[in-house]
């Protein structure tokens, strides 16, 4: 053993606590980002007593399908909690914690280096197991209490500011959102002097349509009434759709990045995790993405999720269970990538997504959808409008991107800080 390393078994216990009369429903699981997440498991009827809880600063791992993702998914319960996991899981606590820091722990756990021991230590079964004693046997340098109160507090910092930005791209999404249902829900856009004009009514310039005595009529392919001469079609009607190239991703820098499922269900796109696809150039013009376009998850728990693409993306194409939506009519960008990102298409496409094993949305069934088509004079107006927000969303992806690596240098950086740190 390295002599600045120590065998993690002594400073830790496993748990096995379980939730007694089922007094906590709140079901979660680890995902291979190394985080709980809400579980997609159905539980109704199912005897939650039976489960393990964890406790705030405990820490559970899935055990299994290490081999398979050469990723041991394992999370340090933040919150209050407490939260419960399949019994399948490992929960485990650090006894003491002015020997080890649980947050200083988890740092370690998310090096790739540990990733990679963990999987050269799996059984031979299918799924490639890992067992708590393998996670005994593993080793780190433990230096004093007070060094690795400062290595988290410098990794902490950042990692603080990439859930600022996070928080603060869900509050831009929910404005761009508002100002979606403003115009084309309530349909209390702001009129410009040239529409108002237009349908005949100049006194109504900068005037809310609807509440302002905006012409409504009946739309019988919509089954409701819209602003007059505002039409109604079908998604399909305005864009073109294709589904995503078939190929195994890789971590060399060879080809355009390939965008898949997993990098778009966060809330900002992380541009620098995202890997390479060695794509020949003649099918590349096929599957590369633009600003504007929109990509689509068309299968599992996150079918209908969407991401827009913005002006800051690297040259990219996207996977084999994503669909591209491009507007025919450029000047619709904007508007139907808030359509296509709305919870009320989500909601659609989990109402119409079949599938035995998985829900599954192909193509036709995204195109489906029926919706409200302004008419295109409106919509500048609205492009400069909602492009101001998506501007800041698209800095704070940049600045993440950024802080992303930096959190990567801390972490790479640990060995190097610690062997200088040992008490």
């Amino acid at each position: 053993m390295r002599s600045n390393y120590k065998t993690l078994g002594p400073y830790i216990r496993e748990l096995k606590n379980r939730n007694r009369n089922g007094a906590v429903s709140d079901l979660r699981g680890v995902s291979i980002g190394k985080g709980f997440m809400p579980s997609v498991a159905n539980v109704n009827g199912t005897d939650l007593s039976k489960y393990k809880r964890v406790e705030q600063r405990q820490f559970a791992f899935n055990p299994m399908h290490v081999g398979r993702d050469e990723v041991l998914p394992i999370a340090l319960l933040a919150q209050e909690g407490p939260v419960v996991v399949s019994p399948a899981y490992v929960v485990f606590e650090v006894l003491d914690h002015e020997q080890l820091l649980p947050e200083y722990l988890m740092m370690w756990c998310r090096r790739p280096e540990f990733d990679r021991n963990a999987w050269f230590t799996t059984d031979n079964s299918v799924r490639g197991g890992f067992s708590w004693r393998n996670f005994c046997d593993m080793e780190l340098p433990i230096p004093s209490v007070e060094k690795q109160r400062e290595i988290v507090k410098e990794y902490q910092t950042v990692v603080d500011r990439i859930r600022l930005n996070e928080r603060l791209n869900e509050k831009l999404e929910e404005v761009a959102q508002a100002i979606y249902k403003q115009w084309f829900v309530d349909f209390e856009f702001p009129m410009t002097a040239e529409y108002a004009e237009a349908i005949g009514k100049p006194e109504l310039a900068g005037q809310p349509y609807k509440s302002s005595g905006g012409e409504m009529e009946y739309n019988e392919f919509l089954e409701q009434e819209i602003p007059k001469r505002w039409t109604g079609a079908e998604l399909g009607e305005l864009v073109t759709t294709q589904y995503g190239y078939t190929a195994s991703a890789v971590e060399t820098p060879v080809g355009p990045k390939f965008l898949r499922i997993t990098d778009i269900s966060n809330d900002l796109i992380g541009w620098d995790t995202v890997p390479y696809c060695p794509i020949e150039e003649k099918t590349l013009e096929k599957y590369e993405l633009h600003e504007g376009d929109v990509v689509i998850a068309r299968t599992g728990a996150t079918v209908g999720y969407a991401k827009r693409i913005n002006k800051r993306h690297p040259q990219c194409v996207f996977a084999s269970y994503l669909i591209r939506m491009r507007a025919r009519d450029e000047r619709y960008d904007q508007f139907i990538g808030l359509t296509v990102v709305s919870p009320r298409y989500r909601d659609y496409i989990k109402n119409v997504a079949v599938g035995s094993g998985q829900e599954q949305g192909n193509a036709p069934l995204l195109r489906g959808y029926r919706m409200i088509v302004p008419p295109p004079e409106l919509m500048p107006q609205f492009s400069v409008l909602v492009r101001c927000l998506i501007d800041y969303e698209e800095l704070a992806e940049v600045e993440n991107a950024t802080l992303r690596h930096l959190s990567k240098l801390h972490l790479a950086m640990l060995v190097k800080n610690e062997a200088g740190g040992r008490r």
